[in-house]
């Protein structure tokens, strides 16, 4: 099957651009293989059904689009991409591409060499997580945002043995959790590199996002023992379009920073709570004013 110019131009543009930040980092991951697992799929169809398919997927924007073809760390990735094909069929492409992405998280290749402690990074906007904490009636005897943000001010005083305590239930993220790690040594607190600057940190993860809260959160944790890291995949991705898919061979995923930023490791695992703490949390005031 034959792909329009404009994909063939950004997927060839997409590797130069990853070689380019992986040489900043590591230069001895330059080895690249084009992903073919998607257009694997497709060629097990005639051309008539290639052409049907070809043209649903055309109506997810493009972004999305060339997240699909350049993805290739997906465990059983011929059967998840054929399932996700077939599923285009009666109805709206975007609805069921957002529905499959929900029924397909954290179906990314468990991340090699994962011995020893490692600590890891989650950065999150404090608003917008004390929200999600109220959605999901995480502390009942809490009822409000503000009440959860003075929750976290006054937890940020005390010690990480009596913040893991009070945290023990409270959830980090839901469902997919983004995290980083120090590349040199991962028993490190990865925001060292950063000094906890939160718009350096903002920058070198890509987390655009997060440009509206004006105070951020930052745990540093170990996962539990039987708990994996894995590389983040499209439907972990969910259609946000400042990422892209790791490279073949890569052993983990990088972030794409903001201009100006440094591109940082970067996995997904599930749900962990905050009794899984290495350091204690911090709270971060941005600097600058929020980006409109």
């Amino acid at each position: 099957m034959k792909l329009s110019l404009a994909i063939k131009l950004s997927v060839i543009l997409r590797f130069l651009g990853a070689l380019r930040g992986i040489a900043q980092i590591e230069p001895e991951l330059m080895e690249v293989t084009i992903p073919m697992c998607l257009q694997d799929t497709l060629n097990r169809y005639d051309q008539e059904r290639q052409t049907e398919l070809q043209n649903l997927l055309n109506q997810l924007a493009q972004h999305v689009v060339e997240q699909l073809y350049g993805e290739n760390h997906v465990r059983n990735c011929g059967q998840v991409m054929g399932n996700l094909l077939e599923i285009f069929d009666g109805g709206s492409p975007r609805e069921a591409f957002e529905r499959f992405c929900g029924d397909h998280l954290l179906v990314g290749e468990v991340v090699n060499g994962w011995q020893g402690e490692t600590q890891l990074g989650r950065v999150v906007g404090q608003e917008g997580y004390s929200r999600t904490l109220l959605e999901n009636r995480v502390l009942p005897d809490i009822s409000s945002v503000a009440e959860y943000e003075a929750f976290f001010d006054d937890l940020q005083r005390l010690g990480l043995s009596e913040q893991c305590r009070r945290l023990a239930s409270v959830p980090l993220g839901f469902r997919v959790i983004w995290a980083t790690f120090d590349y040199a040594d991962r028993s490190k607190d990865p925001f060292l590199r950063e000094d906890y600057d939160p718009d350096t940190i903002c920058n070198n993860l890509g987390l655009g996002h997060l440009d509206q809260q004006r105070t951020l959160m930052a745990f540093v944790y170990s996962l539990p023992p039987e708990m994996f890291p894995r590389f983040p995949t499209v439907f972990d991705n969910r259609g946000y379009k400042h990422w892209k898919p790791s490279e073949a061979g890569a052993p983990h995923a990088w972030t794409i920073p903001t201009p100006g930023g440094v591109s940082r490791p970067e996995v997904v695992h599930g749900k962990v709570n905050g009794d899984c703490l290495k350091q204690p949390f911090r709270i971060l005031p941005r600097q600058r004013s929020a980006v409109t």
